[in-house]
């Protein structure tokens, strides 16, 4: 994929099960829904060294060769800590996502704070690492090395504002790639019970390596030629539209002039 396509600054990481029993880790890019890197967990012992823990482990290699690049990486509880954290600040990259409550090293006032449905309370770590617990029909407990965890209004589905904290909003926004994904390959499931273990894996590598072929396929279309029927490929994307759109340079100013 180096080869292919460079990667955006916001990156996410995931697990997903697959018939074969074993857990398959992701490395995708958050704008287009690209898997880029996979590990593969098939049981204890699967992944670890004497220095990390099988968490951390699974970051650095899905990692390996992007750091200091300013990337931000978003994950789930499965994978966040303080510790992680202020490891990937050290190598000048991101985290934001979610945080068990029983990790280690955080924030006491996090775990030992009850209170009612809207409040917040966030601490910062000596190195700049914020976790916030907020309260919503559960506690929820986030972290993260870029966002602050100041409450930010939005509108829901329903039309109803809702204040979040900002760390919790960049989570859901960045982790969409990951549901995106998911969803496009559960429409035309082909693994089956009856096939070995190894061929179950193939044609899920095969199924990822389509879809991503497909994502592609269509990022590097113009924008504006596209709505006119007119499929032309272009090297050219604004940075500054929520997607990454791509165009031709003659179609860049046209397509911008009639926003």
């Amino acid at each position: 994929m180096e080869e292919l396509y460079q990667l955006s600054k916001n990156l996410s990481i995931d697990e997903s099960m697959v018939l074969f029993r074993g857990r398959l880790m992701f490395h995708q890019d958050t704008n287009t829904g690209l898997v880029h890197r996979v590990l593969i967990y098939s049981g204890e012992g699967t992944g670890t060294s004497e220095e990390l823990s099988h968490t951390e482990y699974v970051v650095e290699k899905l990692m390996e060769g992007y750091y200091y690049k300013g990337h931000s990486i978003y994950m789930d509880n499965y994978y966040n800590s303080v510790k992680l954290a202020h490891y990937l600040l050290e190598k000048q990259t991101y985290c934001t996502g979610t945080l068990r409550a029983n990790r280690k090293n955080n924030p006491k006032a996090i775990n030992d704070k009850k209170f009612k449905k809207g409040e917040t309370i966030c601490q910062y770590t000596e190195k700049g690492v914020g976790v916030v617990k907020w309260k919503d029909r559960r506690d929820v407990i986030a972290i993260s090395s870029e966002h602050s965890h100041d409450l930010v209004n939005i509108t829901n589905r329903r039309g109803i504002i809702k204040s979040k904290p900002l760390s919790i909003i960049k989570y859901n926004e960045y982790m969409s790639g990951i549901d995106r994904q998911d969803q496009m390959l559960s429409y035309y499931p082909c693994e089956r019970k009856t096939l070995r273990w190894y061929k179950k894996l193939g044609i899920h590598f095969i199924q990822i390596l389509l879809l991503n072929w497909y994502l592609l396929y269509n990022k590097n279309r113009c924008r504006l030629c596209s709505s006119k029927g007119v499929r032309k490929m272009t090297s050219f994307y604004c940075s500054m539209c929520e997607d990454e759109p791509g165009f031709c340079l003659d179609c860049f100013e046209e397509f911008h002039r009639n926003i």
